[in-house]
């Protein structure tokens, strides 16, 4: 069985320390598989090592996207069979250059149609397509922006409207706290025209102004997120049901409430 030289791995963990895993793997291939590159001129080696190198990063870039997203659903969109939404405008939605739009993506369905798994799946496909995003629920997501002192949630409030997908679920689910419409109002306006903000809904467009206090701000908001839109609105039972799942968290609250 081959190994590496101690000179070998020296020059591996030298790449290594600087971060070049990806270029370190692709040398300990060439190295334990000689005769495969015995024929192979410099430049092309060399070149294989580069390559290694930045698919290690892209790889390693999507992986922390998908982690600081902080989705709650895994699946991918591969996975889904979503009832009620067309092929060709799933197709259209998922890709990166929907997203510099600056069109609103608005899912909504009753309970337990999977609309938080298509959300989640549509914004991992968007990190694998190297595109920050980031997944709330729209009640922790404002109990967390009210919660800061100034200068925090300044902070989070310019990261919230600088990122290329917002995804804001269970939107409507719980009653929302007072100041609710004000951070709204700062995320879709900063937003509107320029990113794509996803809101995921068990109720309809029609019913928002209501929910967020029926004034001309509330207008405001509903106008941001509608003007431009595409709705996907599922359909059929819960899947929850079907396969005998406990519906939990803050949908089997809503059906309490309801």
């Amino acid at each position: 069985m081959l190994a590496l030289s101690e000179t070998q791995k020296s020059i591996s963990s030298a790449l290594r320390s600087i971060k070049m895993n990806g270029m370190a793997d692709e040398y300990e291939a060439q190295q334990l598989n000689a005769q495969l590159f015995a024929d192979k001129t410099f430049d092309y080696r060399i070149d294989k090592l580069v390559q290694s190198q930045k698919e290690y990063s892209a790889n390693r870039h999507v992986a922390n996207l998908i982690k600081s997203a902080k989705f709650r659903d895994g699946r991918e969109l591969s996975e889904l069979k979503p009832d009620g939404v067309k092929s060709e405008t799933l197709a259209e939605v998922a890709s990166k250059s929907w997203l510099a739009k600056g069109i609103n993506l608005v899912i909504l369905g009753p309970c337990g149609v999977g609309k938080s798994s298509l959300g989640c799946a549509l914004g991992r496909n968007w990190c694998r397509q190297e595109a920050g995003v980031l997944y709330f629920s729209t009640s922790s997501l404002v109990n967390q922006v009210l919660s800061l002192d100034f200068k925090s949630r300044q902070r989070l409030l310019a990261r919230l409207t600088s990122i290329p997908a917002l995804i804001m679920d269970d939107f409507g689910v719980n009653d929302l706290p007072q100041g609710a419409p004000d951070v709204f109002y700062e995320i879709f306006d900063a937003r509107y025209s320029k990113a794509c903000t996803v809101v995921i809904s068990q109720i309809k467009i029609s019913s928002f102004r209501a929910l967020l206090g029926g004034d001309s701000r509330a207008e405001g908001i509903v106008d941001r997120i509608s003007n431009p839109s595409v709705v996907m609105e599922l359909k059929g039972e819960s899947k929850r049901k079907l396969k005998g799942t406990p519906v939990s968290g803050s949908e089997e609250e809503s059906k309490k409430s309801a």
